[in-house]
């Protein structure tokens, strides 16, 4: 049974979505910039780069379970009991795109050379998987059934939720302009839309938030590969470039599809927000009686006192009568 302070976090959700979501929206980013580098480092100077990059992952995963709390609260749901089959076709294709996001053509050209430090690899593993489930349980979690929350009476309300709460991930990375690496950090707003795009689609088409989460930190190791010391090299070669394009191209259409043939079966969509929109509609009002069937039921008791046997057939069709008026009015 759900106690009153999730029912309640239920019914915000459903009543004020926009509301809510801004709410979520700031809890994300102030664990995004979370400075737990710097706080390391003022703890332990000298601390090793890939200690930081492990706690960071240990960070995101910690924070994850009160992402976790909150998607309770509202009811919504991030592993259905069982996954929508169709769903399938949506993500073995997104998965392919997170696949190809590594160099392989560069590590096998030799323009990439792996490092070889065991710790250095599982901090790495820790922090894509941390950043990966964190990120899918906040926006395709939480933002994601917000979104489809506030449209479900529109037109296309999966596609508009998917592209709405992509925009939100995108432009949430804004925050790393305070890096101040202002032309990579827009072009990852750019390249974000898209990934957030995939993800939402993954999410909405197999009503399952968990795979989602696998394909954005399959994604992320590849990407990141080079970028956090797994690798030394040059990553994006024109063989690389080409084999990318070509790939993300072909199988990026095919989810896009995917994703806008979405609101055609939508269940799998909305058992992201639980039992539905249909749980909160306002509650049947109790039954009324008109003043015409007072007088109605007098008569009806009226004769039923003076009948004889031949008015017993009249008073049990007037009582039959009775009983539908009071279904109607329920």
């Amino acid at each position: 049974m759900r106690s009153k302070s999730e029912n309640n976090m239920r019914r915000s959700a459903f009543t004020e979505p926009v509301r809510m979501g801004g709410v979520m929206l700031l809890f994300i980013l102030g664990v995004v910039t979370f400075p737990t580098a710097w706080i390391v480092q003022k703890i332990f100077p000298g601390v090793s780069e890939d200690v930081i990059m492990l706690l960071d992952g240990v960070e995101r995963l910690a924070f994850t379970v009160m992402m976790l709390k909150f998607s309770h609260d509202f009811g919504f749901r991030q592993i259905p009991p069982k996954t929508h089959v169709i769903g399938l076709l949506a993500l073995l294709p997104a998965l392919v795109i997170a696949v190809d996001n590594f160099p392989f053509a560069s590590l096998i050209a030799g323009q990439i050379t792996p490092v070889y430090n065991m710790f250095r690899w599982v901090a790495f593993a820790v922090y894509c998987a941390g950043v990966g489930i964190f990120e899918e349980v906040s926006y395709r979690g939480i933002i994601l059934p917000l979104c489809l929350i506030k449209f479900k009476d529109k037109k296309h309300p999966v596609v508009k939720a998917v592209v709405a709460s992509s925009v939100v991930f995108s432009l949430s990375h804004l925050v790393n302009l305070f890096g101040g690496n202002i032309g990579g950090t827009f072009f990852q707003v750019g390249y974000t839309l898209l990934i957030g795009a995939m993800c939402g689609v993954v999410a909405v088409r197999t009503g399952n938030v968990g795979l989602a989460a696998l394909v954005h930190a399959v994604y992320n190791f590849g990407g990141l590969f080079v970028e956090k010391g797994c690798g030394t090299g040059t990553v994006w070669p024109p063989v690389q470039i080409a084999v990318t394009a070509v790939v993300g191209t072909v199988f990026g259409v095919w989810v896009l599809v995917m994703g806008l043939l979405a609101d055609r079966t939508p269940a799998s969509a909305f058992s992201l927000i639980g039992d539905g929109p249909t749980e909160f509609t306002d509650p049947p009002s109790a039954p009324s009686v008109t003043p015409t069937d007072t007088p109605a039921d007098t008569s009806v008791d009226t004769s039923d006192a003076s009948a004889d046997t031949s008015d017993d057939t009249s008073a049990d069709n007037a009582g039959d009568g009775k009983d539908d008026g009071g279904g109607t009015s329920a």
